[in-house]
């Protein structure tokens, strides 16, 4: 039995006293060699440090991380999306108008990109950065976190890297001086004592100082040794009082997010570094109308800290909370808005049931609208704000704009809802007869504006306070019919050419919601009325409501349990109109230029055309002659203008929608601030559209 006789040589080899000595001779020789590589590398079995953030002091003003940062890099430094990009129709679209290069002049993309592609240079042989150094980034530091030019010069911090295991051995190499002086001395790294190293004149650091150290997964480099220290000891106690464990930081970002996401964080003490972040609203230069009107609500000011993070992706999401002062409100309905009532999610998710489906753009702002309507007419142009008081002034029945807004938001609830969609109905009846409705061509979208009744019988008073109030502001010219909507609801209808792009304002009621709308166009209040009696469990809803298109549906799911505003917007349902809209701007560019041109011209052409019709009549000219030496200039400069119109505005048209393409990479997207006394937070989501 040759088998069972080697099974029992076996069994007695492993029994015997020899393989016991053998077996403890070989444990120890491993333990042995174990401790001598802990002794003078590092362990090989440690744990990755579980969180960077627990060795971040918590009194730092700022702390950026992006986790799993490689993973969204194709090739460094060429980021993922930056390719799917470059894939899509719009990308070739743009290379061809040019737009592409005014983008990358504005965003400065492929500076970034050589900025990146020079560390990547750096990246010593054998070792990738996308794989050995990105598995995650983090920055911490105190005072301003300038990142332009100045960076490295102002920095006070410590860069952080998840690093792989070939690193971590390439460290621990520092501590023999043989490795080091074999290292190019332009480096100079010296030894400071208990693994920490010094780089001379870094460059990334403004050629100041760097100091570098390792704790576990973690290389640090920082600008002094005292955040070494600090780091060390934090992790000595587990993150007791590090940012990791401070509420601003976990309640705002890690209690939102799920353990596979990967997001980009962040956190500043905005009251240190305010004079380096950005501003809302804005200060300088001259802001458009829609800035003016979002600045009235809401001031960066008042932040005392931010925290947040980006969820990069098809779909992404943005949030942002921190604490705030209002008492530091630049005025009084700032301070008054922020502590009022936010909107609940229920309540937008109603009356985006009556915004019809393929509306562009969808906003709800929170707010008693007697006091909200005031300051948004207050943003307007002084010379308009000066016509429209003067108007509503000679009626004798208010005291200014301002007055008679106060009337007519005293008629509803706090909260106002208003709905924008391309002005073009092929499919509504063209009126007839007496119905005919006039109006210019200005490029206007349809809109409607909605809201909630204070009172009963309110519907009866804006009816009414609109046909008294529009024959005072447009004159006795203003004619008035009922308007037939879909199930025997009857809306009012007052129309004139003073009104711009359709000529018309319709009030109808929206029974469901109890509520009123105002809007511009006849078929486009059908179109709100319809939705608005469609029932979310319909199944022609997703056809007609805007609350039941998926983008909104997301959109509202992302905030937290309301909104004091919302803003919802659809680029691709917006760019039949945005084109309309381009000519219009294209031919105010136009006569904005030609007027400063005909400024300087005018002299010369005035003297070229009296020497041509007066000859050499001395002396001031008759009131004849100067009306006829005016009207030929003006005849002149009228013909360059047709001229000069026919051949600049194409153009201009085009460079105003090619500094809007980049909108069409969104599917769509939406922002909601909810505020409060104490505090505040945003969120931005929106999906990309890479087809």
């Amino acid at each position: 039995m040759p088998a069972l006789g080697f099974l029992g040589r076996l069994r007695a080899f492993l029994t015997s006293r020899r393989f016991v000595i053998t077996l403890t001779a070989l444990v120890g020789l491993l333990a042995v060699l174990y401790l001598v590589f802990v002794s003078f590398f590092f362990n090989p079995f440690e744990d990755d440090l579980e969180d960077t953030a627990s060795i971040v002091p918590r009194e730092v003003d700022y702390f950026l991380r992006w986790k799993d940062a490689g993973s969204h890099f194709d090739s460094f430094p060429l980021p993922a999306a930056w390719g799917d990009l470059e894939d899509t129709k719009l990308w070739t679209e743009m290379q061809a108008s040019g737009a592409s290069d005014l983008w990358d002049q504005r965003v400065g993309i492929s500076q970034l990109l050589a900025d990146l592609g020079e560390s990547s240079a750096l990246t010593p042989a054998g070792l990738s950065m996308k794989t050995d150094f990105l598995r995650e980034v983090a920055i911490a530091g105190m005072g301003s976190p300038s990142f332009g030019d100045s960076f490295g010069r102002e920095f006070n911090g410590m860069l952080m890297l998840r690093v792989s295991f070939k690193v971590k051995a390439g460290i621990a190499l520092l501590n023999f001086g043989f490795v080091r002086n074999k290292l190019p001395e332009s480096l100079g790294i010296e030894s400071m004592g208990d693994q920490v190293y010094r780089l001379p004149g870094f460059g990334p650091f403004g050629f100041r100082d760097a100091y570098l150290a390792r704790i576990q997964d973690v290389l640090i480099l920082a600008t002094g040794e005292e955040w070494l220290d600090r780091a060390r000891d934090l992790q000595v106690r587990a993150g007791e009082d590090s940012l990791a464990f401070a509420s601003q930081f976990r309640d705002a970002v890690e209690a939102f997010l799920a353990q596979e996401d990967q997001p980009l964080e962040a956190y500043v003490r905005w009251e240190s570094v305010r004079e380096a972040m950005p501003q809302w609203p804005p200060r300088d230069g001259d802001p458009a109308y829609f800035q003016r009107a979002l600045g009235i609500f809401f001031d960066t000011d008042m932040m005392r800290d931010l925290a947040g993070y980006w969820l990069a992706g098809n779909k992404f999401r943005v949030r942002l909370s921190g604490r705030v002062d209002s008492t530091q409100a630049r005025t009084e309905f700032m301070r008054d808005w922020i502590e009022s009532s936010p909107i609940s999610k229920k309540r937008l998710r109603e009356f985006a049931g009556a915004a019809p489906a393929d509306s562009f753009f969808f906003g709800a702002v929170a707010g008693r609208a007697d006091r909200v309507l005031p300051q948004l007419e207050g943003q307007l142009d002084t010379e308009l704000k000066r016509l429209l008081d003067e108007v509503v002034t000679e009626s004798g029945q208010y005291n200014g704009m301002i007055h008679l807004l106060e009337s007519l938001g005293s008629l509803v609830q706090p909260g106002l809802y208003l709905a924008l969609r391309r002005n073009h109905f092929p499919d509504f009846p063209v009126e007839t007869g007496e119905n005919k409705i006039g109006h210019d061509d200005t490029p206007v979208p349809a809109i409607v504006l909605m809201a909630r009744f204070s009172s009963s019988g309110g519907y009866d008073k804006v009816e009414k306070f609109l046909r008294e109030e529009l024959k005072h502001l447009l004159g006795d010219a203003v004619r008035e019919w009922d308007v037939p909507l879909v199930g025997g609801v009857r809306g009012r209808s007052f129309s004139s050419m003073a009104i711009p792009g359709t000529g018309e304002v319709v009030v109808f009621p929206l029974p469901q919601l109890d509520g009123v709308a105002i809007t511009n166009s006849w078929a486009f209040a059908e179109k709100v009325h319809h939705a608005s009696i469609t029932t979310e469990a319909s199944g022609d809803s997703i056809r007609r409501k805007l609350s039941r298109q998926p983008g909104f549906r997301t959109s509202l799911d992302a905030l937290d349990g309301g909104a004091s505003m919302f803003l919802y917007f659809d680029p691709s349902q917006s760019w039949p109109f945005l084109e309309e809209l381009s000519q219009e701007v294209a031919l105010a560019t136009f006569h904005d230029q030609m007027e400063a041109t005909y400024a300087q011209q005018r002299p010369a052409l005035e003297r070229r055309l009296r020497e041509e019709l007066f000859g050499s009549v001395s002396g001031v000219l008759s009131s004849q002659q100067t009306r006829q030496l005016s009207d030929a200039v003006d005849e002149e400069l009228a013909a360059t203008t047709r001229d000069e119109e026919s051949r600049q505005v194409p153009g201009l048209a085009q460079e105003y929608l090619n500094g809007l393409l980049p909108l069409r990479w969104l599917d769509w997207v939406s922002i909601g601030l909810k505020a409060s006394r104490r505090n505040a937070s945003a969120v931005l989501s929106g999906e990309l559209d890479l087809d």
